[in-house]
């Protein structure tokens, strides 16, 4: 599995966000390209994209051009924390949109509490176990030329698009 994933990982992917993206989020969701190095723990996404709400625009809500994910490989398998070394978000184009006093990011979630209660209810319903949550810790994150646009009745239906400084916590 391990030899095989790197080479099968983006197809993978690509379908769960095709197909699952839409059922959670109510929305298109699509990946261009996906590569996993499993002994190193890094994970690189390129090209995500995450559609807006039907009557909202057909602008992307969320598109990146690439999340880098870096993780502690040994964390994953013992302990109850995950340590995530580096998350790199580079370009990304968030797109809030306002109509008649809901967002397209709260229609989006709304889409997903209502996806997340029914598949609660599914496991309830079989009697699955819960199992305890492990803790994340994230080292470093970094934000680089990442834009957001408004459009609302005071924007007069038309985006208003602000740049925003590139930033690293740590």
């Amino acid at each position: 599995v391990l030899l095989t994933l790197p080479f099968t990982i983006s197809s993978i992917v690509k379908t769960a966000a095709s197909v699952g993206g839409p059922k959670v989020l109510g929305v298109a969701v699509s990946v261009g390209d996906v590569k996993l190095s499993p002994f190193s723990g890094g994970l690189t996404i390129s090209q995500l994209s995450v559609g807006n709400p039907q009557g909202y625009s057909d602008r992307p809500a969320f598109a990146v051009d690439k999340v880098d994910v870096e993780l502690k490989i040994s964390s994953l398998l013992k302990g109850d924390t995950i340590v995530v070394k580096k998350i790199q978000i580079d370009a990304p184009n968030i797109s809030y949109e306002s109509k008649d006093g809901v967002s397209n990011f709260d229609a989006i979630q709304a889409n997903a509490k209502k996806s997340e209660s029914e598949e609660k209810a599914k496991t309830a319903e079989k009697g699955g176990e819960k199992k305890a949550a492990k803790k994340v810790i994230i080292e470093t994150f970094t934000l680089n030329g990442a834009k957001v646009s408004c459009t609302a009745a005071w924007t007069f239906g038309k985006p208003i698009t602000l740049p925003l400084p590139s930033m690293t916590l740590r």
